[in-house]
């Protein structure tokens, strides 16, 4: 216990000298009178001990001592009760006939748990579905319809922000459709929290189709299968059908046992497209007459289909680093059918014949071929192919290449050709300097959709094509291209760096062209030996074949979703690549964005976040079923604009109805992280007994103030009243 006197102010000063002058005036007047008493002296001394006490208290209160001292005490619990109001809750709870959300109303109310745990803690109340909401009591979670998904790992999350908590009960029958798994995130809640499993036993009747694993792309006629995961509960040993639909016509029908004891099913259903472009297939499996519903019985999709794989044949001059390099990474593309040519080898089988060139292809390759030598047959089989057939051409440079305007395919040359072309087997290097890595790219084309860094790390260019002006010596800068990738180079044999084009392409209306002029080893020494970023070369390859095979323009500006197909309850993700047309990012760009659905469309305004500079993510739920389209457009600061949309398909079921089951292993797990226990029905009136009695403790400081205290006055003054009528009635004056 501390004791502190008020002293230091003026105030106190003179009423405590008031005091005790009107104390001494006191004792002085009372002995006065006293003396001048007959009556007897124990009186006297009494009556003089009590007005002494009354004033000396008085004269020590006037500077306002205070005693503090420190005290525990125990803080009223608080309890929450957190219903699982989402759709599995309505399930029927074994056979009683009413929903398991019910069903566990009714034992809590029974066991009168509130109001035993309400008798020493504050009692609360929540629901938990999609989002976590506050209830006001047992009948507002009872009158609550279930609906949404089971987040038990949000309801954790937004638990653990209560410090004031002293204990929590989880009323769920514990299927949880988290993203994150509950189990994670229970050892961080720093209170016991209890759980009651309902659901275990269930009467419910349901067949639906849970996933579907299928191709993203496909070929037109190609054969494949889909995987289709089925699950059932109540039909062991029935029998059904699926069906699938493609455009809305049925293309195959199979028939589906339900084997006895076993829950899940796995499907094997042949894929073989028909019709190209961006499909809509439709599983649907046939419903039974009592199913609980017939939403989870349909799964839908997307596929891409073309009509073939890529096919590229390539005619090299002859066998050399670049084609084993090309050889090795076309035969790894699942999507690409490759074949090869040789105009010089000792390889009958190998040598090009006009015959070769009948077969049909999408991308020629050209490989450093002497163009001016070429047999007149080959020549003219050669142009005549490239106009029949529409297809796209990579010149691809080296010590033989030679061409010019009366040369064999000099019209899809992407360059323009006004001199001769030259080859210097030397080795080149990036010129290094002071700036960025940018600097030395005199630009960058968006067919490489690479960031500029990754070129910084080419540690060579063995041997190079130069055009040589015929009218002077000096290199001649590429004219005409449409796209562009050069360099600053610099060569063994030249100490000043000269600029060099390394890839080059050209478009038309149905005629896409490119050639690279670096030489032999570019890709397969310098890309695959040395670099730290070889599988750059790779996809540096794999994008320009990609734009060479399109029938349009790679554009930049871009919007995917993660997923093609989501349910209802599902948040759809959306990435947009907001860069112009040269690949540069937009500048502060302003965004439109609208959802297009079967009921129209709708503008929606998410929260855009910037992931990297012109590389936005956003994210929405929409619950209409069906195909789906969000289109994005923006405009920057520049005045350029540009849109993109993407399609997906929100499916009619929800994750919550593709199993009935209820999982009493994920509330154990939360318990046991916390320190609760797992209770179903049937042993739930021990809540009572195993939740806290009562909340944290915490220490308080306590003050006391005679002077201010109200009952040491009156006291005081009491005494001083009861002087008085002593006196008065004792006779004494």
């Amino acid at each position: 216990m501390n004791l502190k006197i008020l002293t230091g102010a003026y105030e106190t000063y003179i009423f405590s000298a008031a005091a005790i002058a009107l104390f001494a005036a006191l004792i002085y007047l009372g002995d006065a009178a006293f003396k001048k008493a007959s009556q007897s002296r124990v009186l006297i001394i009494f009556l003089k001990a009590v007005r002494i006490f009354a004033f000396l208290s008085l004269a020590l209160l006037s500077f306002n001592p205070s005693f503090s001292y420190q005290r525990t005490e125990s803080e009223k619990g608080k309890f929450l009760f957190v219903f699982d109001t989402s759709s599995s809750m309505s399930f029927f709870d074994g056979d009683s006939g009413v929903s398991r959300l019910q069903s566990a109303i009714n034992a809590l109310k029974a066991c009168r748990a509130a109001d035993k745990i309400g008798e020493a803690n504050s009692v609360e109340f929540a629901a938990l579905s999609d989002e976590f909401l506050p209830l006001k009591d047992f009948a507002a979670a009872g009158a609550t319809p279930p609906a949404g998904s089971t987040d038990i790992s949000g309801a954790l999350g937004e638990m653990m922000r209560r410090s004031d908590l002293s204990a929590a009960i989880i009323i769920s029958d514990g299927r949880s459709t988290s993203d994150i798994d509950p189990d994670s995130l229970a050892r961080y809640v720093k209170f016991p929290v209890f759980t009651l499993g309902v659901g275990a036993v269930s009467g419910i009747k349901d067949a639906a189709i849970t996933g579907v694993d299928y191709p993203k792309n496909s070929y037109l006629d190609e054969a494949s299968d889909l995987i289709v995961n089925l699950r059932q509960s109540g039909y062991g040993g029935a029998k059904t059908s699926l069906t699938l639909k493609e455009e809305g016509e049925v293309r195959h029908q199979a028939p589906v046992s339900f084997a006895a004891g076993r829950a899940e099913e796995r499907v094997k259903i042949p894929l073989k497209p028909s019709k190209a472009g961006l499909i809509k297939y439709e599983l649907s499996l046939q419903t039974f007459g009592d199913e609980i519903t017939p939403l989870n019985n349909s799964f839908a999709f997307y596929v891409n289909v073309t009509e073939h794989k890529i096919r590229i044949f390539c005619v090299q001059n002859s066998p050399n680093a670049d084609f084993a390099y090309m050889l090795r990474f076309f035969a790894a593309g699942k999507d690409i059918e490759f074949k090869y040519k040789f105009l010089k080898t000792p390889n009958e089988k190998l040598l090009l014949k006009t015959s070769d060139l009948e077969s049909g292809f999408d991308i020629l390759i050209l490989g450093d071929i002497d163009f001016g030598s070429l047999d007149g047959s080959i020549a003219g089989k050669l142009e005549t192919a490239l106009s029949a057939g529409g297809s796209s051409v990579l010149f691809i440079g080296g010590p033989n290449f030679s061409i010019s305007p009366a040369s064999p395919c000099a019209a899809r040359f992407p360059l323009k050709l006004e001199g001769a072309f030259v080859y210097e087997p030397v080795k080149y290097k990036l010129a290094l300097n002071s700036g960025p890595a940018a600097a030395q790219i005199t630009r960058l084309s968006p067919i490489a959709k690479i960031n500029n860094y990754m070129w910084n790390d080419i540690p060579e260019l063995c041997g190079i094509n130069y055009m040589r002006s015929e009218k002077a010596d000096g290199p001649l800068r590429a004219s005409g291209p449409s796209t562009v990738i050069s360099a600053r180079f610099i060569s063994q044999t030249a100490s000043q760096p000269c600029e060099a084009p390394v890839l080059v392409t050209g478009n038309s209306p149905g005629r896409k062209s490119a050639v690279i002029l670096g030489g032999s080893f570019w890709f397969l020494k310098s890309g695959q030996l040395f670099s730290k970023n070889s599988n750059f070369y790779d996809k540096f390859m794999g994008n320009l074949i990609l734009w060479l095979y399109s029938k349009e323009d790679y554009v930049a500006f871009k919007v995917e979703t993660d997923r093609a197909n989501y349910y209802g309850e599902d948040r759809v993700f959306v990435s947009v690549n907001a860069r112009n047309r040269d690949f540069s990012p937009m500048i502060n760009p302003s965004f439109k964005i609208t959802l297009k659905h079967a009921g129209g469309s709708e503008l929606i305004k998410p929260q855009l976040t910037m992931a990297d500079e012109g590389y936005y993510e956003f994210s929405f739920r929409t619950k209409n079923p069906g195909e789906h389209e969000i289109l994005v457009e923006a405009a920057d600061a520049g005045g350029k604009k540009d849109s993109a949309a993407a399609r997906f398909m929100i499916l009619n079921s929800s994750r919550e109805m593709l199993d009935n089951s209820a999982d009493y292993d994920c509330l154990k797990k939360i318990s046991e992280k916390t320190g609760g226990r797992f209770y179903e029905k049937d042993n739930i009136a021990s809540l009572f007994a195993d939740a806290p009695k009562r909340g944290g403790e915490k220490t308080v400081n306590v003050t006391w103030k005679p002077f201010e205290n109200k009952s040491v006055l009156a006291l005081i003054l009491a005494l001083l009243c009861i002087e008085w009528s002593v006196r008065r009635y004792s006779g004494i004056e």
